[in-house]
């Protein structure tokens, strides 16, 4: 139940009689980027969807979100999107939602997901580079380090998301339906693109085109 909006800090939220939550404004909806909140969130007292993001027991502070994509809708069938809490429970594969939670100045964005999990996006589309835009990510690569597990991501659309289906494991082997010819991979690498059966396009870094190293750089220039 709502219990004060702002059009500047969100809105405050009882989850009971004893717990109260804050929505952030960039929570509100799944732009992340609206002047002001919608109408339906003016009313104190109104009822509003809400799924917890973040609990910080030090500050006694509950973060929440209203975004649809996040919480869910109630006339869908579709499951609410899975809650990564943790980075060390994602795998090279797993498609996620989260939002973007800061712009870096080289380009890209952080982007969370529940709790404590977040990840780096190296490129992100124009229409989601703001703070609060709701992203679809794969997961391109885990790094586990001392410093903690570190995850790289990639944007997909929900298209994209149907067509990987069962290919996005590590090892899988794929059949090619066309070559389309050279493309710069992650990093800037040279490499190839190709088109698998299914429709879906992966890149092949140009070493990794052939055993030796000598041959797979004369059969990217073929």
């Amino acid at each position: 139940v709502i219990e004060h909006f702002d059009n500047e800090k969100g809105l405050i939220v009882s989850l009971s009689d004893f717990v109260t939550g804050r929505v952030p404004k960039e929570q509100c909806t799944d732009q992340g980027n609206q002047r002001k909140l919608p109408k339906r969130y003016t009313e104190e007292k109104a009822e509003v969807r809400v799924r917890v993001l973040n609990v910080d027991p030090v500050r006694r502070q509950v973060t929440l979100t209203a975004k649809k994509s996040l919480v869910g809708r109630p006339d869908s069938d579709e499951e609410p999107p899975r809650a990564l809490t943790r980075n060390a429970d994602a795998a090279v594969g797993d498609i996620l939602v989260g939002y973007v939670s800061k712009i870096l100045d080289h380009g890209g964005c952080t982007v969370k997901f529940f709790g404590e999990a977040f990840g780096l996006l190296p490129i992100v589309s124009e229409g989601c580079a703001h703070e609060g835009a709701l992203v679809r990510v794969r997961v391109v690569s885990k790094n586990d380090s001392l410093n903690g597990t570190r995850l790289r991501l990639q944007q997909v659309s929900g298209m994209e998301d149907t067509l990987m289906g069962e290919i996005t494991k590590v090892g899988d082997v794929l059949d090619v339906e066309a070559v389309e010819g050279p493309a710069k991979c992650s990093g800037g690498r040279q490499g190839v693109k190709i088109r698998c059966v299914g429709g879906v396009d992966v890149m092949v870094p140009v070493m990794q085109l052939a055993d030796d190293p000598d041959m797979a750089v004369a059969v990217m220039e073929r």
